[in-house]
């Protein structure tokens, strides 16, 4: 063509439930865009319009969660143990240390997951523990918007309890 093409992008979180909307232009009818500042473990309609509305494309993706944290390991203490694991933020340029990171425990004894809590440091007192129990713990970055967000686990299994 010989003037510039006009495109509408609308981005659609559909877990956030917003939108944004963006406008590019483009000489030929091949669009490339960049879309910046979406969510590790997002959801997203994206929809690619011509300025005048005659065609329309559209996609959908999911972008990819957060990764695990490193070196978890476990110290055993007299009457507790404490949960050590790596900042994220070493290697996630978007975890933000004020999010925070989300802890579970599984009881293979009575096969039961709870929720131990959630901090902002990387470490994590566990108390009352049973001896002869096989527990396996999962860190991960704190799930967002009731639970739709959240990081890959890193886990580990302790069973030093009783012997």
């Amino acid at each position: 063509p010989d003037q510039d093409m006009l495109y509408a992008v609308a981005v659609k979180d559909l877990i956030r439930k917003m939108d944004r909307n963006y406008k590019v232009k483009t000489r030929n009818s091949t669009v490339e865009y960049t879309i910046k500042k979406l969510d590790p473990g997002g959801r997203y309609h994206i929809v690619i319009q011509l300025g005048n509305m005659s065609k329309e494309a559209s996609l959908k993706i999911n972008t990819v969660s957060l990764a695990a944290p490193d070196a978890l390991k476990i110290i055993s203490e007299n009457d507790h143990i404490l949960l050590f694991w790596k900042s994220l933020a070493l290697k996630e340029s978007q975890f933000n240390e004020t999010r925070g990171y989300e802890l579970h425990v599984f009881d293979s004894r009575t096969n039961t997951t709870s929720y131990l809590g959630n901090t902002t440091e990387n470490v994590f007192k566990v108390s009352h523990l049973k001896a002869g129990h096989n527990y396996s713990f999962t860190v991960q970055a704190r799930c967002l918007y009731s639970g739709q967000m959240c990081g890959e686990p890193a886990t580990l299994l302790y069973s030093e309890l009783g012997r």
